[in-house]
């Protein structure tokens, strides 16, 4: 948008965030490469603390039963549900920051093996468009396998189940206390997905299994829905507060600043200082004189202003001023100032001799 800002025109960019960045398609890089081209500055703000960097692995534990190949509501009469699971799961994992892992888990009557813990989102992505329809539901199994899984891997950071289901357990060998127990010994976060009509899924044991873990439970109606619990809960999981040195970096390079609202209570006075720093800047351009002579002479300056491809346009006079050199007065340049040099030169030399006859007299 600023690239359309006519020559000579300041530009300046303001940006705030309260997280890090997770779905851009361009670099840090790119992003100040352009910056620089268009000459703009960017004054970026951070509202809340700068993360950690901590690392999040997430279980990813997805019902793929044969109920899946049914719609989820009277609204999404034309996509089954398991489009519906491949759109959102699709979608946690586009949200997810590069301190983000995740071993997906699919399972119908049985649990399929757990996937390595990857960051690389294209093959998670691929892998869960494969997914199709079959068999009954084993979602306590899959859940207790999921904090197997991250047991099992022992990363550091943060740690969580996200496992949605569209339909009532049936198939499980494990019992729901079972689940939670392990949970909590492994410190694990349950969150649990209801997906579908309402009459349909266990809501009782999904909540009790987020609330005795300290997680949560959300009920998905349709597929758009779905879509977006899936994003806010990745967003939610992965949160670690503001990427401050990319924020940083963006405004240094490119002649902006970086400013921190821990508070967004503090933002008003934030945005004033903001302000107050784009108006303040000014620039000064010297132009050196054709005539690098000292002669202490009073030398004119006119200011025009020229529109630009135009050669043949005197422009505008927008201003006049005047400017005095120092240094020695040159006689040859003036006849007039030589004359008169000479004269009190001429005068102070027949001083003395004025002096001596007023005393003889």
């Amino acid at each position: 948008m600023l690239s359309t800002v006519p020559p000579g025109k300041d530009r300046a960019l303001v940006l705030m965030t309260d997280g890090a960045d997770v779905n851009s398609t361009h670099s840090i890089e790119e992003v100040i490469a352009e910056a620089k081209k268009q000459r703009v500055r960017v004054f970026t703000i951070g509202i809340g603390s700068p993360g950690t960097l901590e690392q999040v692995s997430t279980a990813l534990v997805l019902d793929r039963s044969g109920s899946m190949e049914l719609p989820a509501d009277d609204a999404d009469l034309s996509t089954p549900k398991i489009k519906g699971l491949h759109m959102a799961a699709s979608a946690f994992v586009d949200m997810i920051p590069v301190t983000g892992r995740v071993s997906l888990i699919p399972f119908g009557s049985r649990v399929d093996t757990p996937r390595a813990f990857t960051p690389n989102k294209l093959k998670l992505k691929e892998y869960i468009v494969g997914l199709t329809p079959e068999g009954e539901t084993a979602m306590l199994d899959a859940v207790y396998t999921g904090i197997g899984a991250l047991e099992a891997d022992g990363a550091a950071g943060r740690r969580a189940v996200v496992a949605m289901t569209d339909g009532i357990d049936n198939s499980s060998r494990r019992r729901v206390e079972e689940v939670i127990d392990r949970a909590r010994e492994a410190k694990v976060k349950l969150y649990l997905l209801g997906f579908g009509r309402e009459h349909e899924i266990d809501h009782a044991t999904m909540q009790r299994m987020a609330s005795e873990t300290n997680g949560k439970y959300y009920h998905a109606k349709n597929k758009a829905s779905l879509v977006e619990i899936f994003e806010g809960l990745s967003i939610e999981i992965h949160d670690d507060g503001i990427d401050e040195a990319s924020l940083k970096q963006i405004s240094g390079d490119t002649g902006g600043a970086y400013y921190n609202a821990r508070d967004a209570s503090k933002l008003q006075f934030v945005l004033e200082q903001v302000s107050k720093s784009i108006q303040k800047e000014s620039y000064e351009i010297e132009f050196k004189s054709l005539n690098q002579n000292r002669y202490g002479t009073l030398r004119r300056v006119s200011l025009r202003l020229v529109h630009a491809g135009a050669p043949d346009d005197r422009g505008v006079e927008v201003g006049t001023s005047a400017y005095q050199t120092h240094g020695l007065i040159v006689a040859q340049m003036h006849p007039l100032v030589y004359l008169v040099l000479l004269g009190i030169l001429a005068g102070l030399i027949a001083l003395p001799s004025v002096f001596r006859r007023q005393r003889t007299a």
